[in-house]
């Protein structure tokens, strides 16, 4: 057994830095594996629950020169030091550009003399060890653990810059012959600009980082601060409404929310209606409508009304912190495409230093005697700067850092940066079928009424009957009724008849049915799965409380074989559709009103998304355990064809299986628990929203939201991303494959001119910069429509 902990890591500045407190970390006793991310600065250790465990993680971290400290779970705490490390690198980089700029200024325009080098030297002694100390001190710390990273390279070169000029400020007769002249060559304004283009970089990096991580601070403070606690007064008994702190509500606690008020964690309601705003979490536009006994989820938005409800969740329990711990896992999480940069940033840094070696002797060897020491240093310090494993570090986190937090905006949460990866890559999706295509719920999908009979009497007298009844059909078409305005007529004044062949009938047992005396009022219930029947009076004059007239006629709602039962003339076209469905037929008196049909209806959305992923080129099939004649019937009006039906859930892994074997990247969508082993099984495993625990536990991707389209936007948001990464990758390898020939001189043959060293600073910013630039579209995505 492991447990899992998340340290803020500070003081990294390259991708070397990552490997290098991945490494202390490991070595820690109990520690399973560790994960650090750039990007995020977070690093994830499991380990084992062992006392002082977490203690010596961060002794381990703050041992190989960085710092740590357990990640807070305060979003307003965290927040707080991440305003606090973009203040303190824009002081930093203030300060710096405008000393650089004053030294370079200085530099043109100043003749030479002792007071002007004297000058620029103090000045660029407040940029290089002021303002970039934390260049300085993670140069040391580097090495001093026997390593060398960014910051090696950068302090390198800064230092040889402004150790030759103190030179040849102090000491102009000894330097070599070359060198020697009327005004001798300095490097200030190079070592000062080098500093502050780097400053700037890494200012506009924490900028862009922070946007990349936006996503996930959102979701942290959609939770409210304060909640309404609905408790008893100790005189009267009466509720009294008192405002707390969120954190002292309790499982069991009453809450009231008021319009306009954030839901403060999860619950049911207990009273009142209303509809709430779930986009923050699910990605749907339209609020949802919430009634007693309806859940409702922490951090979404109350509109309309008010209402109480009791609590069921809290803490790091609810929704909303489930779902941050997800993204935030996804996020420190390592895709497989990061594997190239990793395995050339670890050889990088001491590559650059042999390149610089290289490129300063074969100046002092090849070149002229005029340019040899000017050369050799020149172009030394322009390898040492302009390499930047900076950008090979930051090239796949920070794409997936936006591409996690926006799908998570778009109600998908990714549980992994492979299980991103795996989903860009898909070839063949699987089908579950109901509660997956299907609302996985009986829905009114037809109504039929009589010639002269309108659709609102024939759904109010079902409605009627079947309001008492707790059967999902009966459940369907009360709720038929309710979304379409109908006005239902109150069953008041009813009661049970026994004994007369009634109570609790089937269509099944239609032949035992007596027929009741018409003056008889019965409601009836379920028996097994299949619609209970039932008669009732409706239309006559009554008071509240009242029994019904006795010459009111009785309604009946039942089977055709019911109906007939009692005499009612039928067509022949009574049969239910293909798909499973029943027909509910509805008489009033002596006339029979018309036919209700009720389903398990496809989703609104499932035509579209099946259209749109065979556009994106995928091959679909639908597993299902359902008869074939429902499954065809369902896959048509799906717009599928290619269809699988009886299965077990061993069949499906078995479908699932075979596919992988014959070279498919697979992916499963499901969400109950026979989906369980497939969604295990695929490639990756997408798991409805509104499925079972077991099924969102079992996918490699969870839909927030019941909308089968999310599935859609997952796969073009996961190809976005990888592209990018890619984008980046290629970025960071062609700047570095450009850069280092250039700076080394090699074109000077050809041109007669050397790269500046300060221009070598700011294209390795410049670097950075761009690819954190290019992983920042994905904030702003918007899937195709």
């Amino acid at each position: 057994m492991t447990d899992t902990a998340v340290l803020a890591v500070s003081g990294m500045t390259c991708a070397a830095c990552v490997r290098h407190v991945e490494r202390a970390l490991a070595e820690v006793p109990g520690v399973a594996t560790a994960r650090v991310n750039f990007a995020t600065r977070e690093a994830h250790v499991r380990f084992e629950p062992t006392t002082g465990t977490l203690d010596r993680l961060v002794a381990a971290v703050r041992a190989a020169g960085y710092d740590a400290q357990p990640q807070s779970a305060d979003s307003g705490a965290e927040a707080s030091l991440v305003d606090n490390e973009v203040h303190h690198a824009f002081l930093r980089m203030s300060i710096a550009v405008t000393l650089a700029s004053v030294v370079m200024v200085v530099s043109m325009v100043v003749s030479h003399s002792l007071v002007r080098d004297v000058s620029l030297a103090v000045m660029t002694f407040l940029v290089v060890f002021g303002c970039g100390w934390p260049i300085c001190r993670g140069a040391y710390l580097a090495v001093r653990r026997g390593t060398a990273d960014m910051n090696v390279l950068i302090e390198l070169g800064v230092l040889a810059a402004l150790g030759f000029s103190l030179a040849s400020t102090v000491f102009p007769h000894a330097l070599p012959t070359d060198l020697r002249g009327a005004h001798l060559p300095v490097y200030y304004e190079s070592a000062a600009m080098i500093v502050a283009f780097v400053l700037v970089g890494r200012w506009l990096e924490v900028r862009a980082r922070v946007r990349t991580t936006a996503a996930l601070s959102g979701l942290l403070a959609l939770r409210p601060a304060i909640a309404n606690l609905v408790t008893p007064t100790a005189s009267t008994g009466q509720p009294e409404i008192q405002t707390v702190p969120v954190e002292q509500v309790l499982v069991d606690d009453l809450l009231l929310v008021r319009p306009g008020e954030r839901v403060p964690v999860d619950g049911r309601v207990t009273e009142g209606e209303s509809t709430v705003d779930e986009s923050m979490l699910t990605g749907e536009a339209w609020p949802v409508a919430k009634r007693v006994g309806d859940l409702v989820t922490g951090g979404t938005l109350n509109q309309t009304g008010s209402f109480r409800f009791r609590v069921e969740s809290v803490g790091q329990a609810t929704r909303l912190a489930n779902i941050a711990r997800l993204v935030r896992e996804a996020q420190g999480s390592r895709a497989p495409v990061a594997a190239l940069a990793d395995s050339i940033a670890a050889r990088f840094v001491p590559a650059v230093l042999a390149i610089a070696v290289a490129t300063f002797l074969g100046w002092l060897w090849l070149a002229p005697e005029h340019l040899r020491w000017a050369g050799a240093i020149s172009c030394a310090v322009s390898v040492l700067i302009i390499a930047c494993p900076c950008a090979l570090g930051l090239a796949t986190p920070t794409a997936l850092v936006a591409g996690t937090g926006r799908a998570a905006e778009l109600g998908v949460l990714f549980k992994s940066g492979e299980a991103l990866q795996a989903t860009a890559t898909l070839t063949h999706l699987f089908f579950d079928k109901t509660g997956t295509l299907t609302t996985g719920r009986p829905e009114v999908v037809a109504i039929r009424p009589a010639a002269g009979v309108s659709k609102e009497r024939l759904l109010a007298v079902a409605a009627a009957v079947e309001q008492q009844s707790e059967h999902p059909l009966a459940r369907a078409i009360v709720r038929a009724a309710e979304s379409d305005g109908v006005s239902i007529p109150r069953a008041s004044g009813f009661k049970s008849v026994t004994g007369q062949g009634v109570t609790a009938l089937v269509p099944t047992q239609a032949s035992a049915v007596d027929p009741p005396p018409t003056t008889a009022t019965a409601i009836t219930s379920a028996n097994g799965m299949r619609l209970g029947l039932g008669l009732i009076q409706l239309d006559a004059p009554r008071q509240t409380g009242s029994t019904p007239s006795p010459s009111a006629p009785p309604a009946f709602v039942g089977s055709a074989a019911f109906l007939t039962r009692f005499g009612f003339p039928l067509s022949d076209d009574t049969s239910p559709v293909e798909r499973g469905s029943g027909v509910v037929f509805v008489a009033h008196g002596d006339t029979v009103l018309g036919q209700i049909e009720v389903a398990d209806a496809l989703r609104d959305t499932a035509r579209a998304t099946v259209t749109s992923l065979e556009r994106l080129g995928l091959r679909l099939t639908m597993l299902t355990g359902d008869s074939p004649r429902v499954a065809q019937s369902v896959g048509r009006e799906a717009g599928l064809t290619e269809i699988r039906a009886g299965l077990s859930p061993e069949d499906k892994l078995a479908a699932i299986q075979a596919a992988r074997e014959a070279g498919a990247r697979v992916g499963m969508v499901g969400d109950g628990i026979n989906d369980a082993p497939a969604l295990a099984q695929a490639d990756v495993g997408f798991a409805m929203g509104s499925g079972t625990e077991i099924a969102l536990e079992a996918g490699q991707v969870a839909l927030v939201s019941h909308d089968l389209a999310a599935v859609t936007r997952a796969i073009q948001l996961a190809r976005q991303t990888l592209a990018i990464v890619h984008q980046n990758l290629w970025l960071a390898f062609g700047y570095n494959a450009l850069a280092i020939p250039l700076a080394a001189g090699l074109l000077y043959p050809l041109t007669g001119r050397l790269l500046d060293p300060m221009i070598a600073g700011a294209a390795m910013a410049a670097s950075s910069v761009t690819v954190v630039t290019n992983s920042l579209r994905l904030v702003r995505y918007r899937p195709p429509t």
